[in-house]
């Protein structure tokens, strides 16, 4: 996925725009709500907090000690994917090299990721 894939609104911004690059935001402040599709981005950018998508887990993902061996199957229904939409703050967002870097680092940015 690339930038020009997604969508950004923001308060200041009452419709939704096609993003070229994360640097496109750097002249606003707040939250940015950034999506595959433009509908509906306006309404979720007035959300308090760090907003994400999740979707179901559909891989088997393996449980691998210290030892390099595997233990043992992690149970899909305890694991969810974060995807877009998600509604950050705009310093996060311009910080991200890539699509795929702005999910990595919503997750990390050590705020309460709340589900969309």
């Amino acid at each position: 996925m690339q930038w020009s894939d997604l969508w950004y609104a923001t308060a200041d911004v009452k419709v939704a725009h096609r993003l070229r690059a994360a640097g496109d935001l750097l002249a606003f402040s707040g939250q940015v709500a950034i999506g595959v599709e433009p509908r509906g981005l306006e309404r979720i950018v007035a959300r308090e907090g760090v907003w994400v998508t999740t979707a179901p887990m559909p891989e088997t993902v393996k449980d691998v000690g210290d030892d390099d061996l595997v233990r043992g199957t992690v149970p899909r229904g305890t694991l969810s994917i974060v995807t877009f939409p998600v509604v950050v703050d705009v310093e996060i967002a311009c910080a991200a090299s890539d699509p795929d870097d702005l999910l990595r680092r919503t997750v990390a940015s050590g705020r309460e990721l709340q589900r969309l």
